[in-house]
């Protein structure tokens, strides 16, 4: 199938829990689109699979968000390798994996197209060479136009976008339709004075549904605000966001074939699913597959180590 596509949406911040119900947004908006939450719901006649799959390893300790995404994006266990979860953003050695074994530039490898759809609105031009770089040992190179507030915090999809060399989407981009802000609504753009259209969770979703369906590869899309609002712990704030994820999930796959495209959705550690705390948890993570071949790809994820290998072999077969 040439022509195949799937669309990686990425969520930060998202486990699934059975425990404090009373506190757990996707189980006080009884969700059945995006039911995060045990007991699992069976959902019959919505072609998508839903497993809770593990992002601990055995390792003591709380999942960080850096080793979380080496180990999502690359396949290899970091907190097993080096015997801790650790890091808010990738370490040297962290962007030295990632950038060398990362999925976008795994799926290129095999022959296919793979993309990061996020924008970085007025601030493209510095994600990129000369302003951004990075060598084979992960250290990275900043001009001196490059923020100082930003140098701490270049995450793992901005290494693996530097890693194949894309160049990074403006807000020219959000403007046409063609890329989309980690905030896929706008808002926080537009409160800070952005010339930006405020997008609803369906008008976001159908973008980003109709890119995966016009472009046959990978799609990775990233969104930070799950992971944001758990840290924050209001609960009224959670429950609006999930009841906009959901909007946008189904907008999404609205705008695909499940015949011959896949959306697969996964996150790097828990946070949002217990907002008792403002931290994050050791809750298994979900792994959500929607559409073609959603059966195989989610019998061989167990851990968050397998999500990169499936999809690597998802564009291997026919």
């Amino acid at each position: 199938m040439p022509d195949k596509s799937l669309i990686f949406i990425f969520l930060d911040g998202v486990g699934i829990s059975g425990e404090r119900e009373e506190t757990n947004p996707f189980r006080l908006l009884a969700s059945e689109l995006i039911p995060f939450y045990f007991p699992i719901q069976k959902v019959v006649g919505l072609p998508f699979r839903l497993k809770a799959i593990d992002a601990v390893f055995g390792v003591p300790g709380i999942p960080q968000s850096g080793s979380g995404q080496t180990t999502l994006f690359t396949g290899i266990p970091y907190p097993r390798i080096s015997g801790e979860h650790s890091g808010s953003y990738p370490t040297r050695e962290m962007r030295r994996l990632l950038s060398e074994h990362n999925l976008l530039k795994q799926v290129i490898a095999k022959g296919h197209r793979a993309r990061f759809f996020n924008a970085y609105p007025y601030h493209a031009d510095l994600f990129q060479p000369p302003h951004l770089s990075l060598d084979e040992s992960g250290t990275v190179h900043f001009s001196q136009d490059f923020p100082t507030p930003f140098r701490r915090r270049i995450s793992a999809t901005t290494v693996m976008m530097l890693s194949i060399g894309q160049k990074p989407s403006s807000e020219q981009d959000i403007q046409r339709e063609q890329s989309l802000y980690q905030d896929f609504s706008n808002r926080s753009l537009i409160a800070r004075g952005a010339d930006l259209p405020e997008l609803s969770p369906k008008q976001a979703g159908t973008i980003l549904g109709r890119a995966g369906s016009a472009l046959p590869g990978l799609t990775l899309y990233e969104f930070f605000l799950s992971d944001q609002t758990g840290h924050r712990g209001r609960l009224d704030d959670a429950v609006t966001l999930v009841r906009e994820l959901e909007v946008f999930v189904s907008a999404v796959c609205t705008a695909l074939d499940p015949n011959r495209h896949a959306v697969l959705i996964c996150s790097d550690h828990g946070n949002i699913e217990e907002m008792d705390h403002p931290g994050h948890s050791r809750n298994p993570v979900p792994l959500w597959v929607w559409g073609h071949r959603r059966n195989v790809i989610a019998d061989r994820i167990e851990s968050i180590a397998d999500v990169t290998p499936s999809i690597v072999r998802y564009f291997e077969e026919d």
